[in-house]
């Protein structure tokens, strides 16, 4: 049995305010309770088997978990990852249907359980929990549509995939009158946040007491709506109605704040849009620290180098000293050959090293190693940001991990789900990549970082004590700081390039164009010929792109001899950046494929560039599909033509999206040119010119749509050429350079101002 009280004691009291049971009120909340016991599981541990009667359902605490389902060829296919405040099973329980995915533990899980069987009787007995569990299927059954009107706002996009997920949990579907009946609009309540789902949503004054009349505003699909008094807890200015055959989803106000609160770049927007509303915010959107764990998994794997360059990263991108905690700061002072002195923080005796005045850094750690828990809180009073260098071995170390609000899990190869995810942690897979490095597994789901194996540079840095050395963007080393940098503030950026064939070749001129403005990569995804660019950026950077414009005139040669066997492609892409492996890339790359058997997005996460490539190019009927298992893969771009959403769900901060299919397509071929003596051939020309025209009108159709999930969108349709013709690549870059140089001053405003930047400084 669990109580209010135990789950104060166990800090765990946040489940009533982010879980499903914040819907609830207090009295089912507290029926709900006490049915549910404590289970623990551990690391590879299956909760739930799949195609089975479901025998509990669970509210996840600490941990996460892998959501499997099984293919046509009998395969278990992860489909998502979950952490802490989510249910699981209750679909099969309400429906009373076998389970239909299996759920396998990824790290030490925590969860409170409650029998299907009592779960069954707490809804016969609490009519607001069936009608929410009723609700909750819904949403399940619509998550994917449902996510996709969330990420059309901007605020709610940059909470990230679990928040969102969530949301959603917590969350209940409402509906305006049917149309043409004579029922009042609707009056939403004020003490929940809305997401326009349908329809539209009325924006009325307090003192508009028929709520037929003129509105103030109307918002449609993807507004979000009253969060700023929710988050403040005022009361609203505004009244809010629900229209005919319009629907919204409605996120309690308690939950929303709870969630929202997690995210301190989050908290910045919302601060600077409140302040430009007029609303009186006094403290309540104070930022706390950000306190920052560097996890390695084993020893001498320069675990220490990358948390003094996580911390130059930091010190650059947040314009802000951090202070470094350093666990074996002894050990690197002598390594460094500098001196250190006593000092005291928070009543605590510390040791301080003495660090080059252009550093812009503090580096210290506690005398006593039992200290360090509380040292951290001490600095929690005085710093924003702090690093905390670890040891694989300490365990005196293991309640810092758990507690730090950020985890930076720093391995080979395999990633260790060893440290626990508790509500509200972030965490981040540090790879390093280059030489021996052990076993790999496929990219994880979000936010990864690839760290290249670079002695120069990190020789450089223990023999001058040359911290910007670590951020420079001219060594591998640095550019993974940097951008390790950014993915724990807040500031990554993920780029999707669309499909669309020779038309493909102005993805090279945006990327040069951010390259020239200081917009980094961080994530990059594409269909089609956009996987070939985002394949060969990812791999070799510009470099490799340049080697591409020369080899131009060989592509059709290779497409052509690609309509028989696909091997062509793969050669092709292998000789401009040899058989490299996709775990192996710089920048994690995401080719987007379709499977034509069961009409989903497939995304590759390992094999070779080449292979994630051409699979990404099996555009029917013109090239062969590309068989996998008991399955065949199509061209990305028929499910997903420009993969914003990819690149969101790996988790960028600043969505880029890139289309080049102009909205009015040139034939294929000219049928009366090319036919003038062949005439029995022009029809049949003319058919297969319009069916290509009409699949890529769907495609253009497609990607204004996918835009929409994107921070920024960059139309580049190079109407003026066609769809076959490479050889003029270089005209197309040529073409689209202009177009780029347009918008960029377009696309650095929105970066600047989804990710709240401030200005780079050197870092000595």
């Amino acid at each position: 049995m669990t109580t209010r009280v135990s789950l104060t004691e166990r800090d765990c009291d946040w489940l009533l305010e982010s879980s499903f049971l914040a819907q609830l009120p207090e009295a089912e909340q507290d029926a709900v309770l006490a049915e549910m016991s404590w289970a623990e599981y551990p690391p590879n541990a299956v909760v739930i088997e799949e195609g089975e009667r479901p025998r509990s359902i669970d509210l996840l605490v600490e941990g996460r978990v892998a959501v499997a389902v099984r293919t046509q060829g009998g395969f278990l296919r992860t489909i998502t990852e979950i952490g802490p405040g989510n249910l699981i099973g209750e679909r099969a329980v309400i429906r009373r249907t076998m389970t239909m995915a299996q759920v396998t533990a990824l790290s030490p899980l925590l969860t409170l359980s409650v029998p299907a069987a009592r779960f069954m009787s707490l809804l016969a007995d609490n009519p607001t929990l069936l009608d929410y569990g009723n609700n909750l299927v819904q949403v399940r059954d619509r998550a994917d549509e449902l996510l996709r009107v969330m990420k059309m706002n901007s605020l709610l996009r940059s909470l990230g995939r679990e928040a969102l997920d969530r949301l959603l949990q917590t969350s209940y579907l409402v509906k305006g009158p049917p149309r043409g009946s004579r029922r009042e609009p609707l009056l939403l309540a004020t003490d929940s946040a809305y997401v326009v789902v349908r329809g539209n949503v009325r924006l009325h004054g307090l003192e508009d007491a028929r709520l037929s009349s003129h509105p103030l505003a109307v918002h449609v699909q993807g507004s979000l709506l009253n969060h700023v008094p929710i988050i403040l807890e005022q009361e609203p200015h505004t009244r809010l109605v629900l229209t005919e055959e319009s629907e919204a989803l409605r996120v309690p106000g308690a939950a929303f704040r709870a969630i929202t609160r997690q995210n301190p770049r989050v908290l910045r927007r919302l601060k600077d849009e409140m302040t430009s509303l007029g609303w009186s915010i006094g403290g309540q959107l104070d930022l706390t620290s950000n306190v920052i764990a560097i996890a390695p998994a084993e020893r001498r794997m320069g675990a220490t180098t990358l948390a003094y360059g996580v911390a130059a990263a930091v010190r650059s991108e947040a314009g802000l000293a951090p202070v470094l905690l350093d666990l074996d700061g002894e050990g690197t002072a002598r390594r460094l050959g500098w001196a250190c002195d006593d000092d005291e923080v928070g009543g605590l005796a510390v040791r301080r090293m003495r660090v080059p005045e252009g550093w812009g850094i503090s580096v210290l750690w506690p005398r006593d190693p039992d200290d360090v828990f509380a040292l951290t809180r001490a600095l929690s009073a005085v710093a924003e940001n702090i690093i905390i260098a670890t040891s694989a071995q300490a365990r005196a170390h293991e309640e810092v991990i758990e507690q730090a609000d950020a985890v930076v899990q720093f391995h080979r190869g395999q990633l260790s789900y060893d440290v626990p995810d508790r509500n509200g942690q972030f965490h981040v897979d540090a790879r390093l990549i280059g030489g021996e490095v052990g076993p790999r597994t496929g990219n994880s789901q979000r936010n990864q970082v690839r760290v290249p194996l670079d002695e120069a540079t990190a020789s450089a840095f223990w023999r001058d004590g040359n911290l910007g050395a670590l951020l420079s963007n001219n060594n591998p080393l640095g550019r993974a700081c940097a951008r390790l940098g950014r993915v724990l503030l807040g500031q990554s950026v993920g780029v999707a390039l669309g499909g669309g064939g020779a038309w493909g070749f102005a993805h090279v001129a945006l990327l040069r164009g951010l390259k020239a403005a200081g917009i980094p990569v961080d994530y990059v995804s594409g269909s089609s010929f956009g996987a070939l660019v985002a394949g060969l950026y990812a791999a070799g950077g510009m470099e490799a792109l340049d080697e591409l414009m020369r080899r131009r005139a060989r592509i059709q040669t290779v497409l052509l001899a690609s309509t028989i066997s696909t091997r062509p492609i793969i050669h092709f892409v292998d000789g401009l950046i040899g058989p490299m492996a996709m775990e192996d890339t710089e920048i994690p790359f995401f080719p987007v494929t379709a499977d034509l058997f069961t009409s989903q997005e497939v995304v590759f996460d390992g094999g070779k560039v080449s292979d994630g490539v051409r699979a990404s190019s099996s555009l029917p009927p013109v090239f062969p599909s590309m068989p996998s298992g008991t399955t065949r893969l199509v061209d990305g771009g028929i499910i997903n033509i420009v993969p914003a959403s990819v690149v969101w769900d790996a988790g960028a901060d600043f969505v880029l999206a890139s289309n080049v299919i102009p909205r009015t397509t040139l034939t294929l071929v000219d049928a009366p040119r090319l036919t003038q003596n062949l005439p029995n051939m022009t029809r049949p020309l003319e058919r297969l010119s319009d069916f290509i025209q009409s699949a890529y009108l769907l495609m253009w159709r497609s990607g204004i749509d996918r835009g929409r999930e994107a921070d920024y969108t960059i139309d580049l349709g190079m109407a003026e050429h066609r769809i076959h013709e490479f050889a003029k690549g270089d005209a197309i870059v040529h073409k689209a350079l202009t177009d780029v140089e347009e918008h960029m001053p377009h696309i650095t405003r929105a970066y600047q101002s989804v990710c709240a930047l401030h200005a780079v400084e050197e870092v000595g």
